[in-house]
């Protein structure tokens, strides 16, 4: 009896700790896209009629983006787990490396897509700005990212 609930606690506790960490995750996100979204209307300055065309698309372009993204990187992970395994085959990495191929594919089509949606929005200097604030973006988060990192480390 003792034995079953502290283990009934502990597993309660550990789905709670779980649901925390993903909400905090997805708070955390969602924070970051607002930081870009803040960023690239800067960097733009489009005009109400415009970005009233333009962010519609652009989200639609994230969300397909992002889910083709989270699917590459489970068939991504499967293919490192596959490969670092003694019983991996060669038709299972063949597989898995096909299906990274089509992931490509489906990005390279989006991106295509979304090109074609925003040559009446944007002028390409507006495109390039984007893109460019995009690579901006990413990257200053990714500094920010590793200088957090490391002061975790150091106050350790």
């Amino acid at each position: 009896m003792k034995k079953t609930t502290i283990l009934l606690i502990s597993m309660i506790f550990t789905l709670n700790l779980n649901a925390q960490s993903n909400r905090n995750y997805a708070q955390k996100n969602e924070e970051i896209k607002k930081q870009k979204t803040a960023y690239i209307s800067e960097i733009l300055d489009l005009s109400d009629k415009k970005s009233k065309l333009f962010w519609p698309i652009f989200n639609e372009f994230q969300d397909e983006s992002d889910a083709i993204n989270v699917e590459r990187r489970k068939v991504f992970f499967s293919l490192k787990r596959e490969n670092e395994s003694d019983t991996s085959s060669e038709e299972m990495l063949d597989s898995l490396l096909n299906m990274l191929h089509i992931f490509d594919d489906k990005s390279y089509k989006l991106k295509n897509e979304y090109n074609a949606a925003l040559k009446d929005i944007l002028t390409s200097k507006q495109k390039t700005n984007l893109l460019m604030s995009e690579l901006n973006f990413k990257r200053e988060n990714m500094k920010n990212l590793s200088k957090n990192e490391k002061k975790l480390e150091n106050d350790k």
